[in-house]
């Protein structure tokens, strides 16, 4: 593969797979030149025949990373769930929710990347990661690279992160409650006590510049009457998922 000898290069990998030697790095870079070489459709199918013949995990979570999207994401959630102590695959999974990967990413992505990556690390500990690897390379760039986004990502973890912030000011009418937010929304909706249901605040006449939809009014009004009461809130992020209450 490295003298450029593509051919000779499929044809090793192929045999290779044949051994079923369950290390993520060489399926990942065949993989790659498979869908140089044939396409994303090409290197599924491909994946697929030697899944089905093969009992390596690491073959089978290659696979799957071959699919699009959301169907990528379903199936590497029910591989998790069926192998929840196959550290690669959260490292992988942790891809999914990247900012690489999404252009932009709400709290639940950046929680979502953190928790995997978390996880994917402490694998680190007593060797844990070294069996999934020939070339111990690729290793080192996926905990470089896993140590520098959970860097980057700070607290995200932190429960308090999420929580958003009410702000009173007396009017004529009674009490203006202006909501802060932890990340732009598309909508935001409250509701007095603990049951009922909630009501929406509507969009103001503007648009907002990071969602490129209209912007949710952030306060509504109490009458002067209200009694001492919780207030709960919740909200759509860009991607149209409810936060909360």
């Amino acid at each position: 593969e490295l003298s450029g000898d593509m051919l000779n290069a499929r044809r090793s990998y192929l045999a290779f797979a044949g051994f079923d030697v369950d290390a993520i790095d060489p399926y990942t870079r065949f993989a790659t030149l498979l869908r140089v070489q044939d396409g994303k459709a090409g290197a599924r199918e491909v994946f697929g025949a030697l899944a089905d013949k093969g009992k390596a995990l690491s073959i089978k979570l290659v696979h799957i990373m071959q699919f699009d999207d959301a169907q990528r994401l379903d199936k590497l959630s029910a591989f998790i769930s069926a192998n929840p102590d196959f550290a690669p695959a959260y490292y992988l999974e942790a891809q999914e929710f990247s900012e690489d990967r999404l252009g932009s990413q709400t709290l639940a992505d950046k929680r979502s990347e953190a928790q995997s990556l978390t996880k994917f690390v402490s694998y680190e500990k007593d060797g844990g990661l070294l069996k999934y690897f020939v070339d111990q390379t690729q290793l080192a760039d996926w905990l470089d690279r896993s140590r520098s986004r959970l860097a980057a990502l700070g607290d995200v973890l932190d429960p308090a992160r999420l929580v958003p912030s009410l702000t009173p000011m007396r009017s004529n009418q009674g009490w203006s409650m202006t909501i802060s937010l932890p990340e732009p929304a598309t909508a935001i909706s409250w509701r007095l006590g603990d049951t009922g249901p909630f009501t929406d605040t509507g969009p103001l006449a503007l648009n907002d510049q990071r969602t490129g939809k209209p912007m949710p009014n952030p306060s509504f009004e109490l009458p002067d009457s209200t009694a001492a009461t919780t207030i709960a809130i919740k909200y759509l992020d860009i991607r149209g998922r409810e936060t909360g209450p």
